[in-house]
């Protein structure tokens, strides 16, 4: 919270960015923003990951199927998911997931390390 605040989250409109790092209205422009600023986040999680002697891989994509996979073992509406990810078709949040959560090797490990 005390990042979200920093950047003003509570006095943002709807429509823009949670972080201010997308200052301009090409399309071309915003994609090259986000491809790197996601590689320089990765970088930083990196050497975070080592700094705190943590064997397992984090990046931006491995939080987003993270929060994705608690938040369905929670409970969580597919539809609510889906949002949340930015799917525009509720099938390809089922396909995220499920691809996540295809065997039950896999769903005991989810049980594992969610519970």
């Amino acid at each position: 919270m005390h990042i979200l605040n920093h950047f003003g989250y509570n006095k943002r409109l709807p429509k823009e960015y949670i972080f201010p790092i997308i200052k301009s209205n090409d399309p071309e422009t915003i994609k090259s923003n986000i491809k790197n600023y996601i590689r320089q986040a990765n970088l930083f999680l990196k050497r975070a990951t080592e700094a705190l002697e943590i064997n397992t891989k984090v990046t931006t994509y491995v939080a987003r199927h993270s929060w994705a996979t608690i938040a369905d073992k929670s409970g969580i509406d597919r539809n609510v998911i889906s949002k949340g990810l930015g799917h525009s078709d509720l099938k390809t949040t089922d396909i995220y997931i499920n691809d996540i959560v295809s065997t039950d090797e896999l769903r005991k490990a989810d049980d594992k390390i969610t519970s």
